[in-house]
């Protein structure tokens, strides 16, 4: 997830990397690049906050 903190604002890559974190305790998962863009996607789309970014990962990913 280190990438993220090369290429957005800290805030930013905060809010990305927490909603990672989040997705990746809940389903026993490592983060993968597949996972990281489709955050780095819907994070650009508006979801800004960690909580906001984890619904829309569920949502996306859960189809």
């Amino acid at each position: 997830m280190q990438d993220v903190y090369e290429f957005y604002s800290s805030e930013e890559a905060d809010v990305i990397c927490e909603a990672l974190i989040e997705w990746c305790r809940s389903t026993a998962t490592e983060p993968d690049q597949m996972l990281m863009v489709r955050a780095i996607d819907l994070y650009k789309r508006g979801n800004r906050t960690a909580d906001q970014l984890l619904a829309a990962l569920k949502r996306q990913l859960s189809n």
